[in-house]
């Protein structure tokens, strides 16, 4: 006798097999499951246990203690040279140095005044690089930036006469040269090449002649002076 399973008996018997499976599994689970109060001889380890992390502490972070040294000041500063640098820029840093006393003249000895720093550099300077006082005078000597600097980086000024006598003043401009005589003394001035032009900016005049001559009396007598403008040759030079 022979038995027939369609396909329809086959579906059947696989869904009573997996049936069973799933009961016997969930019996095995519930038989291995542990209960309060027993104990077992064996534990159930997970198949995949959770990793464990590890807190690491962090070190304790110590201050560093900063001991102060108190360097007493003994009221002198570094100078240092401020040779071709534009007026402008040598005054700041002179000042974050710590010097408060700036003043600057006329490199060439035509006694100019410095209206814009930005068109002047640094020919020369007073005191000389090094530590000074911070309470000292630093003088600036400058020339315009398209001039050259004299020798040495200053022009001198004339030499002192004995009270009422005449200074050399040959060579100086008439700003300087009225300058240097007394106050009062009646000063004539004429174009040396003949020309009979006026001198109307003495910083742009330089003295070619001079009368009376270095060392003469001033005592009752005016001063006169042949000049040419700078850049001209005196007459006989």
């Amino acid at each position: 006798m022979r038995t027939i399973i369609t396909s329809t008996g086959l579906i059947v018997l696989a869904g009573c097999a997996a049936f069973g499976t799933a009961l016997t599994g969930g019996a095995a689970a519930r038989a291995h499951t542990p209960v309060p109060g027993d104990s077992p001889a064996y534990a159930v380890v997970p198949a995949n246990p959770a990793p464990r992390t590890a807190l690491i502490a962090k070190p304790a972070q110590t201050r560093k203690k900063v001991r102060r040294v108190h360097t007493p000041d003994d009221g002198t500063r570094e100078l240092a040279s401020q040779l071709g640098k534009e007026l402008g820029t040598a005054r700041s840093g002179l000042r974050k140095a710590g010097f408060v006393k700036i003043k600057a003249h006329d490199a060439l000895g035509r006694g100019r005044v410095i209206f814009n720093q930005r068109q002047w550099r640094v020919c020369g300077q007073n005191p000389m690089p090094g530590r000074v006082s911070r309470d000292s005078t630093v003088d600036l000597a400058v020339a315009k930036l398209d001039e050259s600097c004299p020798v040495g980086g200053d022009t001198p000024a004339p030499a002192a006469a004995a009270p009422g006598t005449m200074p050399n003043l040959i060579g100086t401009s008439l700003r300087v040269a009225r300058g240097t005589l007394p106050r009062g003394t009646e000063i004539k001035i004429k174009d040396a090449t003949g020309a009979n032009r006026i001198a109307f900016r003495d910083t742009g005049w330089q003295v070619c002649s001079q009368t009376p001559a270095a060392g003469a009396s001033l005592a009752d007598q005016s001063v006169s002076f042949a000049a040419v403008k700078y850049g001209e040759r005196c007459p006989g030079a």
